[in-house]
């Protein structure tokens, strides 16, 4: 495959997977506003910005909820929904023959509903409606993608980008809520933080699963369990390492290249990082330095899949 192909069909896939958190990150903030004091909404707008890794986050408390919302979905910033997708669609755009004609639609349709929301203010009257409106077009571009795309290097490339992404906003997710709610995590959670631990599992749309394996009682070691080690549910930081893994092994397969084997064992140390541990080791040591090595070694991977298969020295390949 093309490095060409490679990088766009790369970032297509990560530029989607940003869009799809940041639409559920505004969709539960706007949700659960009715449910906290104007303090705590000051601290969600900080937080929100903080999760997205924006650089100025220590001044979304300066802004209304709203209209920090309204700069998040159709605004110029490159945080915004509307950026991402734009970004997603002309990545699609200049690989349009590896993708299939439903791909290319759906992705061109919500392209156009954000820059018609950005001229048309109704949608700011119930504004999760069109948070919802994104994430279903998201998850509707992804099931196509399944339904439609063999699975060569063009797939791998895309499920790699998938995951990569999923791996560092949720890290920073967690890592932003534990900053801030950092005490008593293993017993109850106390009734004033019952809304942001709420929020923080369906922010990772993983409430319906959590309630499934733990009851609706709410504990924060088992949030964290959850949202760090399950090996089962594809929101957790555990199962996006094991299919980032999986897709360098398969590409590596694919490629044929002769020195794949530093972007694979990077790979197979982000793994074991969540493998061989159980949330009670990790909570006796430092939470938030194991989410900074998780992104930490995304980055990494992310330079070394670049160096190994999108931007080598072919020389170097050749001899």
């Amino acid at each position: 495959m093309l490095s060409r192909v490679a990088d766009h069909l790369y970032w297509l896939s990560r530029y989607l997977e940003r869009a799809e958190h940041t639409a559920r990150l505004l969709e539960i903030s706007v949700s659960l506003a009715p449910d906290r004091t104007p303090e705590s909404a000051s601290r969600q707008g900080v937080r929100l910005l903080s999760a997205l890794q924006a650089l100025d986050a220590q001044r979304a408390g300066q802004v209304e909820f709203p209209l920090l919302a309204v700069d998040l979905t159709v605004g110029e910033r490159e945080e915004s929904l509307r950026s991402c997708v734009s970004h997603a669609r002309e990545n699609a755009r200049q690989v349009r023959e590896q993708i299939s004609v439903d791909m290319w639609e759906e992705l061109n349709r919500l392209y156009l509903r954000l820059n018609a929301a950005r001229d048309d203010h109704g949608w700011q009257e119930q504004p999760e409606d069109l948070f919802r409106e994104v994430r279903h077009s998201v998850y509707l571009f992804k099931g196509m993608t399944s339904s439609t795309m063999v699975r060569g290097e063009g797939w791998h490339y895309m499920e790699l980008g998938r995951f990569l992404e999923r791996s560092i906003n949720a890290s920073m997710l967690l890592d932003v809520h534990l900053r801030e709610f950092h005490d008593g995590l293993r017993g109850q959670v106390e009734t004033v933080d019952f809304v942001e631990w709420l929020s923080l599992l369906r922010c990772c749309a993983s409430f319906d699963a959590y309630v499934r394996a733990h009851s609706a009682s709410i504990r924060p070691l088992h949030v964290l369990d959850f949202l760090l080690l399950n090996a089962e549910f594809p929101r957790s930081l555990r199962f996006a390492a094991d299919r980032i893994e999986e897709s360098l092994r398969r590409l590596s397969r694919l490629s044929g290249r002769s020195s794949p084997a530093r972007v694979e064992r990077l790979a197979g140390l982000l793994r074991a990082s969540l493998q061989f541990v159980q949330i009670e080791e990790l909570l006796n040591g430092d939470l938030l330095q194991t989410l900074e090595h998780v992104r930490r070694q995304c980055r990494l991977i992310h330079h070394a899949t670049y160096q190994s298969y999108i931007s080598y020295q072919l020389e170097g390949e050749i001899a």
